[in-house]
């Protein structure tokens, strides 16, 4: 008989973004730019909310430039 970890049968499972819009608020610093830098460079078009425009715009430049994938779509409102 095998025993298998409950962890192993419960824990997180891969997840392909290739293709999917992922909307991530609070996008502009912390964790939400790290989730998105994560998902542009999963392949998955990315849209980013906060409040502050000019904070927007640079984490946009960060996150692209940060990004693995060439062809990344991201968006910020």
């Amino acid at each position: 008989r095998r025993i298998v970890p409950l962890c192993r049968l419960l824990g997180p499972k891969a997840i392909n973004l290739s293709g999917k819009h992922v909307l991530i608020t609070g996008g502009s610093s912390g964790i939400g730019e790290a989730c998105a830098v994560a998902c542009v460079s999963q392949g998955a078009k990315v849209t980013i909310l906060a409040r502050n425009a000019q904070q927007l715009n640079e984490a946009c430049q960060r996150i692209l430039a940060s990004s693995k994938n060439p062809g990344a779509l991201l968006s910020g409102l």
